[in-house]
Order: structure tokens, then sequence, then C-alpha cells
């Protein structure tokens, strides 16, 4: 995105048409929360358009937002763990998402968050094993290795439910 891109006033409307639903998917496979994803999501792209306005001469791309997204999860994940940990109590249970079927949403909440976020952006996101490396920091055969376990723990949950 350049800045004859973004000087109109509706510049973010496509950016959020096409990538909210698939980063509250995402945030809320991160989170296990489904208001948190939509706040983190809305967060992102608050930050989309603060680096937009402050670096107009810089590229966007989608996975700027994911990444950006990403680190707000694991920055609202240890707030809310200091919360928890200071308050000794539960967070509450949040709203189903109507995208994953019930039985299947809480199989796959079982897994670590790691498997969690490799699976979504391997099966859901259609994401490379080159592009979650990046992504996540990780050699392709890291993530490779990451896929296969957590298709195996998954498959062993899904048949002992």
């Amino acid at each position: 995105m350049r800045e004859k891109d973004h000087d109109s006033e509706n510049w973010l409307d496509p950016w959020v048409d096409q990538f909210s639903d698939s980063l509250v998917a995402y945030a809320y496979v991160l989170t296990q929360d489904y208001h948190a994803a939509q706040d983190v999501t809305q967060e992102t792209f608050v930050r989309l358009y603060t680096f937009c306005r402050r670096h107009p001469d810089r590229d966007i791309v989608p996975g700027w937002l994911y990444t950006t997204l990403r680190r707000q999860v694991l920055t609202t994940l240890r707030r809310r763990r200091e919360w928890v940990d200071l308050d000794a109590g539960h967070m509450a249970v949040s709203d189903t998402p109507v995208w994953l079927p019930a039985l299947f949403r809480d199989t796959l909440l079982k897994l670590p968050r790691a498997d969690r976020e490799c699976l979504w952006l391997f099966y859901y996101n259609d994401w490379t094993t080159e592009q979650i490396a990046r992504h996540l920091g990780l050699s392709p055969g890291a993530v490779r290795g990451r896929l296969m376990r957590a298709r195996q723990r998954l498959r062993a949950m899904w048949e002992a439910d």
C-alpha cells in the first residue's frame, strides 16, 4: 500500500472487509475468547491505520496484519495471566463462534496454543509451511514437525471423545 492508496477517507475499508473475519478467527484460536479476539482484531486495524499515517511511503502486506495481531494476542494473554494471578479468579467462558462446530472447537481448544496456531494457519488460512515458518520465526522443518504432532494429538483427542 502506498501513500496514494490511503489518501482517501475509505482506504481502510477494503482491508477490514477482506481480512477481519480471518483475523478474528485466528485470534480466537490463539486466545480461546471470542470477545478478546474481536478486541485484538480491532486493535490490529488501529495499528494499521496509525502505521500507514506515520509511514505513507512503506508497503503493507497481509502478513503484516497477522504478525501484528499475533503480537497483540501475546500481549493480551500476558496481561490476562497477570490479571488472573492477581485476582486468583477465573475467566468467563466466552461465546461460541459460529464458524466452528462446537465438538470440533472444544477438541481443538484442548491442544497447546502453538499446535492450534499452526493448524489454523495451515488449514484455515491456507498458508504454506514456509509462510508459517517466517511468521513464527521457525524453520519450515520445525513447522512441518509441529503440524504432524498437532494432527496426531488432535486425532487422538477426537477419537477419545
